[in-house]
């Protein structure tokens, strides 16, 4: 009964929360680093180049961040289940 039809069917659910969860998860993780007092990563970088009106290096990091959750949003997007309903 799990595998033909309650996991099938809660797929696309599950994907869907995946990738909300991914988005919330990077944010924290940035902010988490700007505020803790690490010393690396990106939250970290973005934080210092704004104290030190580095306005490249923030553009840089800001570029990075957006291109590492395209990345992993097009992951997610290949995990989708291939049998979901309505579509192609």
């Amino acid at each position: 009964l799990f595998r033909t039809v309650i996991i099938p069917e809660a797929m696309p659910s599950i994907i869907t929360g995946f990738r909300i969860a991914l988005s919330l998860s990077m944010v924290v993780g940035i902010v988490t680093e700007m505020f803790i007092g690490t010393h690396a990563g990106i939250g970290y970088r973005i934080m210092t180049a704004q104290q030190i009106y580095d306005t490249a290096q923030l553009y840089a990091m800001l570029i990075t961040t957006g291109f590492i959750g395209m990345i992993l949003q097009g992951l997610l997007r290949l995990l989708r289940f291939p049998h979901q309903h309505g579509t192609s």
